[in-house]
């Protein structure tokens, strides 16, 4: 088992942010192990006769993992007969690739002991080691990502499923699990592979079929399962050994670079 896998997920649309992010990656973030991308058949179809990205592949010892498609024709059938009155921004239907993220707990991963997954377009200012630690720190049975609601901290994630289009169904999910409590955003997520079992992929899937009441896609599903269900989650430390971690965007007068990377700048 190797110690170490850094994962982006990308399709065709998202292969520049992508190679930014990796680019940062080995060079500010100094990270020299195993990086993965998952993406999908159609994707690299589109890419037949690109020798650029061949040699962008080569030059950054980046894996190519392909994963077909989830099937999302259950859930994609029932919002279009009755869409969502709580719609973000009606990704449900316009960004369903997210939902390629689940593939981060099949199996296959568990040929690494330490998995951290980001998404394409992050920002890295600083070497990562410090996530390891943090990993290290905290223990191997956790899933360690950033809090939705940082800095409120509200105890209370029905925020990430429609409660008003399907009742019975967000009725089904209240008896299910507390919704009562902080929750996580999906942009990074950090943890040790022993979380994943043989059914944790398909348990996921699943789940995205009973309670398709999800606004943020695969993020709500992971809550469901990784801080419902089973008590994995930790929030990520904002603050780690006198430097700034991550967070969604720099806040509170502090620039981009004091962090060791963001999702989103703000000057």
């Amino acid at each position: 088992m190797e110690d170490k896998c850094v994962v982006l997920v990308s399709n065709f649309s998202y292969f520049d942010k992508t190679f930014k992010t990796i680019q940062e990656l080995r060079s500010i973030g100094s990270y020299s192990d195993t990086i993965v991308l998952i993406t999908d058949n159609s994707s690299i179809l589109e890419l037949t006769n690109n020798l650029l990205f061949y040699d962008f592949i080569k030059k950054y010892f980046v894996t190519l993992k392909i994963f077909e498609n989830i099937d999302l024709t259950n859930i994609l059938d029932k919002i279009k007969k009755k869409p969502f009155k709580q719609s973000i921004d009606g990704r449900e239907l316009t960004k369903t690739f997210q939902w390629h993220k689940i593939h981060l707990f099949d199996i296959y991963f568990k040929q690494w002991k330490n998995i951290f997954y980001m998404d394409s377009g992050m920002n890295i200012y600083k070497p990562i080691d410090p996530f390891w630690d943090i990993l290290k720190e905290y223990g191997h049975d956790v899933l360690i990502a950033h809090s939705d609601t940082y800095p409120q901290f509200k105890n209370n994630y029905k925020d990430q499923f429609d409660t008003e289009s399907y009742p019975v169904v967000y009725k089904e999910l209240e008896n299910l699990i507390d919704l009562t409590c902080d929750n996580f955003q999906s942009g990074i997520l950090l943890f040790n592979s022993n979380i994943i079992l043989e059914n944790t992929k398909n348990d996921l899937i699943c789940l995205s079929n009973k309670f398709h009441i999800s606004r943020t896609n695969e993020q709500g599903i992971m809550n469901i399962y990784f801080n419902g269900i089973y008590k994995y989650w930790e929030p990520l430390p904002i603050y780690w050994n006198n430097t700034f971690t991550y967070d969604y965007w720099n806040r509170d007068n502090c620039k981009p670079n004091d962090y060791i990377m963001i999702k989103y700048k703000r000057l």
